[in-house]
């Protein structure tokens, strides 16, 4: 398990501030990042990045080693629902995924922080304390949710049940994200009420960072 040791950078791009927000599948992560984003930030969404790599042909021939032709559809492209499938009931094949991916998307995000013209980059990525890009974060935001909420959303995204309940089961516990991040945001209700605890710890806790 790799713990963010401090909320002081390394790299030499000590002008930006680096935000990361991290949460389970269902929590609203994503919705909060854009609500932070709006106080001219840029969002760096981990997800949408690493989907996009999905066309590099060589992540595509290890992918069809690894996995297998199914994955992909008639017009040769990766189907995400097939390739989900397949790894959130399997934690080893996840971990196969994983280091797939990871590597380039890791270096994406950093090229990506390294040209932004925004003082302030946010990442959004669920799986951010899983890489050494953590420790280069000023400060460290969980979005969490209870387990119900989190599986309602989930299915109101076309998740079935099991599938919802096998995405969780497979990421770090809401106890894990407490223990390592600085800021816990709990959204269990509307968004309206997630815009004020946005809007509340951008500026209890982002602005000052500003002036540093």
């Amino acid at each position: 398990m790799n713990v963010p040791s401090s909320n002081k950078r390394t790299t030499k791009n000590t002008k930006k501030v680096l935000i990361g927000v991290i949460g389970r599948a269902g929590s609203g992560k994503s919705a909060f990042a854009r609500m932070l984003a709006e106080n001219r930030a840029l969002v760096l969404d981990a997800d949408k990045i690493a989907w996009k790599l999905y066309s590099n042909p060589t992540v595509r021939k290890n992918l069809a080693e690894t996995f297998g032709r199914k994955i992909f559809n008639k017009e040769g492209a990766v189907d995400r629902k097939s390739l989900g499938e397949i790894v959130f009931t399997n934690p080893e094949k996840l971990k196969r995924l994983n280091a797939i991916i990871h590597p380039l998307l890791v270096g994406e995000l950093k090229h990506r922080i390294t040209r932004s013209s925004q003082k302030v980059v946010i990442i959004d990525a669920a799986l951010l304390l899983d890489w050494p890009l953590a420790r280069e974060c000023d400060l460290l935001i969980a979005v969490e949710s209870e387990e119900n909420v989190s599986l309602a959303r989930l299915k109101s995204k076309g998740s079935g049940i099991k599938r919802a309940r096998s995405i969780l089961e497979n990421q770090r516990s809401r106890q894990e994200f407490r223990e390592l991040c600085h800021v816990v945001v709990e959204n269990n209700k509307d968004l309206s009420e997630l815009k004020l605890k946005a809007d509340k710890i951008w500026q209890e806790r982002i602005k000052p960072l500003l002036d540093i």
